[in-house]
C-alpha cells in the first residue's frame, strides 16, 4: 500500500504502510505529480508484475518530465510547454506517456522514455491514459467541446467517440477484463462502460461532483464518487454492484486495486488525509494533516 499526499509546501510524502512492512520515501515535486501503476490508475506510481514504475511531473514552469525504474533516477525531459502530463506502465508495452501542451494537441510515447511523439489529438481540455499486459494502452482525451474520445491498443489505433457534453473522465484497464472508463456529465451524472470501446454505459450515480476508477484482474472494476453534498460512495466488482457509503464531508478521492490486497481508497476531509485497503467496508486510517492532495496505487 502507498499513500501520496501533497502538503501545502508543495511537497509529496508517500508512506507505504502494509501488513508487509514497506518502508517509506519523501520527494518534492513541482506543481503537479502524475504517476502510473501498471494497471492504469491515474496520479499513482507502483511497480507490479514486471512492469517499470514511471513518475512524471509537471513543473511551475509548464516542462514535463518522467523517470522511470528507480526513485533514485535521473529525470528524462518529455516536453518544454506541457498544461498535464498523465503516465502508465505495464510488462509487455513498458511506459506510456501523454502530454496535453499550452495549446490544447495532445502527444503521446510508449516503451521508452525517449522514444519519438505520436501526435494524437487537438482541441483538448483533459487527458487520462492506461495501460496493461493484454490489451495495451487506453487513452482517453475530453476535448474543449465537452466530447470524450478514446482509443486501446496501439497509439494509432482510431479514435472511438464515447460521449458528449462531458465534464471529467477516468480510465483504467486490467488483462482479464479490459478497459474501463466513466465519465461525470455537465449535468452531474456518472456513467461507467468496460471491456469494449463499444459497450453500453452504465448509470452509475447522480449529483456527483467527481469521479475515480481502478481496476484489477481478480476483483474487478472499482468505481468511487464524490457526490456534490460531499458524500463519497465505492462499489467493487461490477458496474451494477451496490454502493457503500465511505464517507460524508469529503473534498477529494483516490482509488486503486490490486490482485492481492484488493481497493485501496483515499479520500481527503477538511485538511486530513485518510486511507483504507483490502475492502469497502474497512475502517479509515488517518494517514497525514495538512494536505493538500491525496493519490494512492495497490
Amino acid at each position: 500500500m502507498a499513500v501520496f499526499a501533497l502538503g501545502g509546501n508543495g511537497m509529496a510524502k508517500s508512506w507505504a504502510r502494509s501488513r508487509a512492512g514497506l518502508g517509506g520515501v519523501l520527494f518534492a515535486l513541482g506543481t503537479a505529480i502524475a504517476v502510473m501503476a501498471p494497471a492504469g490508475q491515474s496520479a499513482v506510481a507502483a511497480a507490479r508484475t514486471g512492469a517499470p514504475s514511471v513518475i512524471g511531473i509537471l513543473t511551475t514552469a509548464g516542462v514535463a518530465d518522467a523517470k522511470e525504474g528507480s526513485l533514485m533516477a535521473g529525470w528524462t525531459r518529455q516536453y518544454p510547454k506541457a498544461a498535464q502530463i498523465v503516465v502508465a506502465s505495464d510488462a509487455t508495452n513498458g511506459p506510456v506517456i501523454v502530454v496535453l501542451t499550452t495549446t490544447g494537441v495532445v502527444y503521446a510515447k510508449e516503451g521508452s522514455l525517449t522514444a519519438g511523439w505520436t501526435k494524437e489529438y487537438t482541441g483538448v481540455a483533459k487527458i487520462a491514459v492506461a495501460s496493461d499486459a493484454t490489451n495495451g494502452p487506453l487513452i482517453a482525451v475530453l476535448t474543449t467541446a465537452g466530447a470524450v474520445y478514446v482509443k486501446e491498443g496501439s497509439l494509432n489505433a482510431p479514435w472511438t467517440k464515447e460521449y458528449t457534453g462531458a465534464a471529467q473522465m477516468a480510465v483504467a484497464s486490467d488483462s482479464a477484463s479490459g478497459l474501463l472508463i466513466a465519465v461525470l456529465t455537465t449535468g452531474g451524472v456518472a456513467y461507467a462502460k468496460e471491456s469494449g470501446l463499444n459497450a453500453p454505459w452504465t448509470k452509475e450515480y447522480t449529483k456527483t461532483a467527481k469521479i475515480a476508477v481502478a481496476s484489477d484482474a481478480t476483483n474487478g472494476p472499482l468505481i468511487a464518487v464524490l457526490t456534490t453534498a460531499g458524500v463519497m460512495y465505492a462499489k467493487e466488482g461490477s458496474l451494477t454492484a451496490g454502493w457503500t457509503k465511505e464517507y460524508t464531508g469529503a473534498a477529494q478521492m483516490a482509488v486503486a486495486s490490486d490482485p492481492v490486497t484488493g481497493a485501496l481508497i483515499g479520500m481527503l476531509s477538511a485538511g486530513v488525509a485518510y486511507a483504507k485497503q483490502g475492502g469497502l467496508s474497512t475502517p479509515w486510517t488517518n494517514e497525514s494533516f495538512g494536505v493538500t492532495q491525496v493519490a494512492v496505487a495497490g
